[in-house]
């Protein structure tokens, strides 16, 4: 089985991070659990802040799933996602989008 790759926005994010779950039960909010690696903290810092620069927008983007590669999502990020895990180079983050018209 392939890996599941997301896009947002019409940007690749699976150079970023690796999709762990992707919770579709309410229509009106997808919650992705991804996890990203990196080498070294400071190499964790920078894709945090880049996957931030992407997904932190006041508008509806596009959102499209490899699993379900015909459909796509009007969404925007609910929130900032919870960055509080502690290891430096290893991150497990939630996602919450929240999608027009379910």
């Amino acid at each position: 089985m392939s890996e599941l790759t997301v896009k947002f926005n019409s940007i690749d994010l699976s150079k970023l991070f690796r999709v762990i779950d992707i919770d579709r039960a309410d229509q009106n909010e997808i919650v992705l659990t991804v996890k990203m690696r990196t080498s070294d903290s400071r190499s964790m810092q920078q894709n945090k802040r880049e996957l931030r620069k992407i997904l932190m927008t006041d508008s509806y983007c596009e959102l499209i799933f490899s699993d379900e590669p015909e459909l796509f999502y009007y969404a925007k990020v609910v929130s900032p996602f919870d960055e509080s895990n502690g290891i430096s180079w290893f991150q497990e983050v939630t996602i919450k989008f929240k999608t027009l018209d379910g």
